[in-house]
């Protein structure tokens, strides 16, 4: 039913995973395929033993050209691409398949994103002081925009409000179903080695004609982290997605 693709450095957290491992609870059939550099290899030995799991050796360093190599080796339709920072509580891969059966069509589909300790969502209500902000400087509603992209590649958070399925424009890629057609248009050239992927999320969404769903009652959960941005990659990655969607340079 469902291929889980996951690239990563060999620094997973089993416990992320532990339900789809170790205690396989699952109702639908799935297999699991980590994508590791080579010279990491030794960090996942210890998963060879499970039928339903796969190594794929690969000479990149690189989450985008890593997920792509291990799609070649999936054998379900359905990709479940996922980040191995990201921890799937019981029976999420049933609840996500179920989910995805109402959807017609080619579509991509992700879960919200909760704080594994807090258990809240990641998308917060947003301050009066935002809202005004976002209007008087760049003329956005924030409130009509949830879910939406801007012309050069800002995306806005999710509503914090819905509890059910909702029609985006983009999605995290970090835990997304899809079907294998959507790795067609699969341009991994701008994401180089050793760099994070910032918009590859934003990229693929204008690329795709994919309809984008985000379902509000399956729950994904991470870290409650903090990340530190680089502004020049930020540029960069800004410039080429106002490119791609307006078919001119926004730098």
């Amino acid at each position: 039913m469902i291929s889980i693709i996951i690239p990563t450095l060999g620094l997973l957290n089993e416990k992320n995973l532990r339900y789809q491992i170790n205690n396989n609870t699952e109702k639908v059939s799935f297999e699991i395929i980590f994508c590791v550099p080579k010279k990491y290899f030794s960090r996942l030995i210890r998963y060879k033993k499970y039928r339903h799991v796969k190594i794929i050796l690969s000479d990149y360093h690189n989450q985008v050209k890593q997920r792509l190599e291990g799609i070649k080796y999936a054998k379900y339709d359905l990709i479940l691409q996922l980040d191995d920072d990201i921890c799937l509580k019981e029976f999420f891969v049933t609840q996500l398949f179920n989910s995805s059966r109402l959807l017609i069509n080619k579509f991509c589909l992700s879960p919200i994103y909760r704080y594994s300790d807090t258990k809240k969502k990641i998308y917060n209500f947003p301050s009066n002081l935002k809202i005004f902000l976002y209007k008087f400087f760049l003329q956005i509603d924030l409130k009509k925009n949830y879910g939406k992209l801007s012309n050069f590649g800002l995306a806005f958070d999710f509503s914090p409000y819905t509890k059910n399925i909702n029609n985006v424009e983009w999605l995290p890629g970090g835990c997304m179903l899809t079907n294998k057609s959507y790795y067609k248009i699969y341009d991994t050239s701008i994401f180089k080695n050793f760099e994070k992927s910032y918009f590859e999320d934003v990229f693929f969404s204008i690329k795709s004609s994919n309809k984008k769903y985000i379902d509000n009652r399956i729950s994904a959960y991470l870290l409650n982290e903090e990340h530190k941005e680089d502004l020049f990659l930020n540029l960069k990655y800004f410039n080429k997605i106002f490119f791609l969607n307006k078919k001119k340079k926004f730098l």
